[in-house]
Formats: C-alpha cells, structure tokens, sequence
C-alpha cells in the first residue's frame, strides 16, 4: 500500500510541476515543492521500513530530482519572464 502511494504522489508530482509549466503561478510553485518534498518522505519511509536495495533507489530519486529541478527551474523562468513584461 505504501509504495502505491508512493508512486501516485511521484506521477501527481510530475504532472502538476508539468501543468505548472503551461499555466505559471507563485502559489502554485509552493504546491510543487509539497509534492516533490512529500515523494522523498514517502521514498525515504519506503528504504527504511523494506530495506530495499539503496543504490537502485538512489539511482531513481536522482532522475526523479533531476526531472524535477528541470520543470521548477523553467516555471521559475517563465514567472520571472512574465513579472519583467509587466
């Protein structure tokens, strides 16, 4: 059940910082962080709790960041883009 979880909070992740990218948002951005802040805690109780395989974990979480600095960083710009036009 945890690992459920784990991956539907990971997929809502990726999605909304996706969604976050078309539509740009302040407020938005803080929800972002949440998401990517709560597949870590999930992740990390997963590795803890299973003793599952640490480098193959790793491996992922850091794709997963990776993925995820990428669309932070570009909503980021846009907002930063948007704000100057103003």
């Amino acid at each position: 059940m945890a690992i459920l979880i784990h991956v539907i909070i990971a997929l809502s992740s990726i999605a909304y910082t996706t969604f976050l990218f078309l539509v740009p948002s302040e407020a938005k951005l803080k929800i972002s962080y949440g998401l990517i802040g709560a597949t870590f805690l999930s992740g990390t109780y997963l590795v803890v709790s299973r003793q599952a395989h640490l480098l193959s974990t790793c491996e992922t979480g850091l794709v997963y960041l990776g993925a995820m600095t990428v669309g932070v960083l570009g909503v980021r710009h846009r907002l930063a883009t948007i704000k100057a036009k103003r």
